[in-house]
């Protein structure tokens, strides 16, 4: 499956998931490749979001058209098709429309030729703020049909088969991270009939190998779930997980695996096209791939024995897309750092700016009073300016002594003479 950043994407076809060819990058933030179409089967798109603890919308366009956004936390979604209603999808198809020379096509997406024969997927890191309200999603994709006349050439695009029911949906608003001219990853798929890819020189050499592997090691081969399913699969057909590898899986389990089971918070809903960075999704209620440890079953060998050019040429396959993946993780890695990084500066400056505030805001200590009485001691033998001034203000003067004194000596005669029996002396 290509993947870019975490994101991996893959399409479902009758059961099978289809082989993908010419895997590369065209920039630092876009992957592609090409897969083989069918017409007028039906098809599925398997979103898997491999980040930790980030959410993302994924917006979709086909045929260079949007069709709409979807939410996707970390887990996987099965993406059957439209949604035209809160409990009813319209599944993708390929079709061939036919060039006509007098009168051209009905033309309502208005899409352009360049862009035909073409799954594209912008990926935005976003975080949900609730639920709301389900939109549907664009009613001209739902409602297109092509014009027939006389054949001029064939190129297959996505329509829209009948409407299937599906479990009641609910809405979600998100708000993107990354700016809407600058996504945080794309991944464009390039479906062409088998046959032109074979003439393109896209397809080489294509080997088929039956195995009775089942839908969840499949999945696990791929990185796209942990753990193994214990529901029994019912139909199972045959799906390509590298170039020319072919493997059984069944699409009615991979559905009950991705919506099966009870879902503790909503993941992976579609958001209805809308002006960025305000989001409008559509929310189903698909549980979160937890616990249990990575599985990875190894391809059965090719025909001819190990060292044969077809065993040769699979393994500089598998080479080449570990050395991509290994690559995407080092870009994420190294894109999550510099975020760390930056959250990490914007702490310090922070902490630093409360810690200036709070000391500004409290209020000074208070003061204590320099007017002190001295402390006298023991050692202290001399008077100080305080004794100075007792004595000069409280000490007895020279004339009181001396009134006193006399006071004492009239009293004392008075006694006398009183005891003499003289009589009251007369004072002056």
């Amino acid at each position: 499956m290509p993947s870019n950043y975490g994101i991996s994407i893959s399409i479902v076809c009758g059961g099978s998931i289809l082989e993908e060819y010419a895997w590369q990058s065209a920039d630092e933030r876009t992957a592609s490749c090409f897969v083989p179409s069918a017409s007028g089967k039906n098809f599925e798109i398997i979103l898997t979001n491999n980040l930790n603890l980030q959410d993302v919308s994924v917006s979709i366009t086909v045929d260079g058209s949007p069709i709409g956004r979807y939410y996707l936390a970390p887990g996987q979604k099965l993406l059957p098709g439209i949604y035209v209603s809160e409990t009813t999808t319209k599944p993708f198809r390929f079709r061939s429309l036919v060039f006509n020379d007098e009168k051209g096509i009905h033309d309502p997406w208005s899409f352009t030729w360049e862009n035909t024969g073409s799954i594209g997927f912008s990926i935005y890191r976003c975080r949900s703020t609730g639920i709301e309200q389900f939109r549907p999603q664009d009613p001209a994709l739902v409602s297109y049909t092509a014009r027939y006349g006389k054949a001029r050439a064939a190129t297959p695009a996505v329509l829209t088969g009948g409407e299937v029911p599906i479990k009641p949906i609910q809405g979600v608003g998100g708000i993107t991270i990354d700016p809407h001219d600058k996504p945080y990853a794309k991944i464009l798929v390039q479906y062409r009939p088998r046959e032109i890819l074979q003439m393109q020189g896209v397809i080489k050499t294509a080997f088929s190998c039956p195995s009775t592997a089942s839908s969840t090691e499949i999945l696990q081969a791929q990185g796209a779930v942990k753990t193994a399913s214990s529901r029994p699969s019912t139909a199972s057909s045959t799906a390509v997980s590298q170039p020319g590898r072919k493997r059984s899986l069944d699409s009615m389990s991979l559905l009950a695996e991705s919506s099966g089971r009870p879902s503790q918070r909503l993941r992976g809903t579609p958001l209805t096209e809308n002006s960025p960075p305000r989001l409008r999704s559509s929310h189903s209620t698909d549980s979160r791939q937890s616990g249990g440890s990575w599985a990875v079953h190894p391809a059965p060998s090719l025909p001819g024995g190990p060292g044969t050019p077809g065993e040769l040429a699979l393994m500089k396959t598998r080479l080449k897309h570990a050395t991509e993946q290994m690559h995407g993780a080092m870009r994420e890695m190294r894109s999550s750092m510099e975020l760390m990084n930056s959250s990490m500066h914007q702490m310090q400056f922070l902490q630093q700016r409360i810690e200036a505030l709070e000391a500004r805001q409290l209020p000074p200590p208070p003061s204590l009073s320099t007017a002190l009485m001295p402390v006298h001691t023991a050692s202290q033998s001399s008077p100080t300016a305080a004794d100075a001034v007792w004595s000069q203000q409280d000490r007895p003067s020279a004339r009181t002594f001396a009134s006193f004194s006399k006071d004492v000596e009239h009293n004392g005669r008075e006694q006398e003479l009183l005891d003499e029996g003289v009589g009251e002396l007369q004072w002056p």
